[in-house]
């Protein structure tokens, strides 16, 4: 019985000797201008049409226009809101914190807990 994926152990000795004459072809440095007429080439046997440049244009006006659009949104006057005055705002705090309580607040408060009641001092009832 096979398995349907291959053992990739199967054909190292094969993927190795490639490996080597990989790495023994030199490839001569890259070369636009060849490159392009080979693609005019290519295309002019398939009778596929050189690429135009308008889409480029295109997305450019594109662009622009929303770049505008945008600029123009967040350009646009505002009324001044009116500042608060710091003093006030100083004075405010000041009066705030002058109110808070200094004794530490418990941890917990009892009726999160139900064993509360058996921290209290001991009571005589009356």
């Amino acid at each position: 019985m096979s398995s349907p994926t291959p053992n990739p152990d199967d054909h190292s000795d094969l993927r190795d000797a490639l490996r080597r004459d990989a790495a023994r072809i030199q490839e001569p440095p890259f070369d636009a201008a060849l490159h392009h007429a080979t693609m005019r080439r290519i295309r002019s046997l398939s009778g596929e049409p050189a690429p135009r440049f308008a889409f480029r244009w295109i997305t450019t006006l594109a662009a622009s226009a929303a770049l505008l659009v945008i600029t123009a949104i967040f350009a646009h006057h505002q009324p001044a809101r009116p500042r608060p005055d710091v003093a006030a705002a100083i004075a405010s705090s000041q009066n705030a914190i002058a109110q808070l309580s200094l004794e530490p607040t418990p941890p917990l408060p009892a009726w999160i807990s139900p064993t509360a009641s058996l921290l209290d001092e001991p009571r005589i009832p009356e």
